[in-house]
């Protein structure tokens, strides 16, 4: 089987939205990445797509 695997770099996303009962998701860090897979034999491809909410740091112990 040739597969080609092709990446996305890592990115910061970004949420704007009108609704006031979404602003906290304005105020988070995103960070995502991913990857699309193409089988040449059987003609497929698949996307793989990861988005992580980047926590900021506390006290440490």
């Amino acid at each position: 089987m040739k597969m080609l695997i092709l990446y996305f770099k890592p990115e910061r996303t970004l949420l704007f939205s009108g609704d006031p009962g979404l602003n906290e998701l304005e105020n988070m860090t995103l960070v995502g990445n991913g990857r699309m897979l193409v089988d040449e034999e059987m003609r497929v491809r698949t996307v793989k797509s990861w988005v992580s909410w980047i926590l900021p740091t506390t006290e440490f112990d």
